[in-house]
């Protein structure tokens, strides 16, 4: 990178992962702007040193901006998922650092910008510790509510069995069924299965059953043409099988959310780290935001 390069202009220059999750993900978020300035001074040489001072890196600023930047990423995707036929959740619960129940929701709908299905981390809810199914369905209702996503779309839900999730009359499951898609597919998570079934599995077979990623693109390329046909096949091919990405995203939570930040409200930065294919308009953002002169 040329030291003529601007300061702004490198800022919005996107990584090879995901650009805006490097700032919030991982120990990296614990680096001081102590520690930051003088590799920043190094790559860019002593003429840009001022200009790197008046980068305002303080706590404030940098949780700030997580926040906007998560605002920004949400309403993305609230707006992709509102253009999607259907959707599927997976949904599962855990505790945190401070034995805090949250709840990780991710969703899968149909992409128009990508012409493909996606896969979206949707959401982290606090809920009471000792939470219940009424809970969780309330909890859910008042986000789906907030960010006007009709619950009469979701196709499928999948979870990881608990009773709270599938009990037969009052479990999550049972409550969400009453006011989703008539169609809708509840499934239980079954990753250890899926890893039992192909263990010994013949590779032609093996490479058959891990071929299917292109089907989706298939039906959504000719849905002009046999749109009742598409339809029937999407409402399979969009819920989820398993609870992988809401484990992997509680992962994600113990390393952002440790005994030295137990007070972090989580959702904005596990929204940056966890979003895969959407990223924060910087430039939409800079262009709202009032600049503020160094005193």
């Amino acid at each position: 990178m040329s030291k003529q390069t601007s300061l702004s202009n490198f800022f919005k220059q996107p990584s090879t992962s995901n650009s805006s999750s490097a700032i919030v993900n991982g120990p990296d978020s614990d680096v001081s702007e102590n520690e930051l300035r003088p590799p920043l001074k190094k790559l860019f040489g002593s003429e840009y040193a001022t200009k790197i001072n008046s980068i305002p890196m303080s706590n404030d600023t940098i949780s700030r901006r997580i926040n906007i930047m998560a605002v920004d990423i949400e309403y993305q995707l609230i707006q992709k998922i509102n253009k999607s036929i259907f959707y599927g959740i997976q949904i599962d619960e855990s505790t945190d650092i401070n034995n805090e129940a949250i709840l990780l929701i991710y969703i899968r709908y149909v992409d128009t910008d990508l012409n493909d299905i996606n896969e979206e981390f949707l959401c982290c809810l606090n809920l009471p510790t000792f939470c219940t199914s009424e809970e969780i369905f309330k909890a859910i209702l008042i986000y789906f509510d907030k960010n006007d996503l009709s619950i009469s779309k979701c196709i499928g839900i999948c979870t990881d069995g608990a009773a709270a999730m599938t009990g037969k009359f009052n479990g999550l499951v049972a409550r969400i069924k009453q006011i989703a898609h008539k169609d809708i597919i509840s499934t239980h998570c079954f990753i250890h299965r899926e890893q039992l079934a192909t263990k010994d599995m013949d590779k032609g077979l093996e490479q058959i059953f891990h071929s299917n990623k292109n089907i989706s693109k298939f039906w959504i390329k000719i849905q002009s043409e046999y749109p009742a046909l598409t339809e029937e096949a999407l409402k399979k091919l969009i819920p989820f099988s398993t609870t992988y990405l809401c484990e992997a995203g509680f992962s994600t939570m113990t390393t952002i959310k440790t005994k030295s930040r137990n007070r972090l409200d989580i959702s904005p930065t596990m929204r940056i780290s966890l979003s895969k294919s959407i990223e924060p308009r910087i430039d939409k953002i800079i262009s709202n935001q009032q600049q503020q002169k160094s005193h």
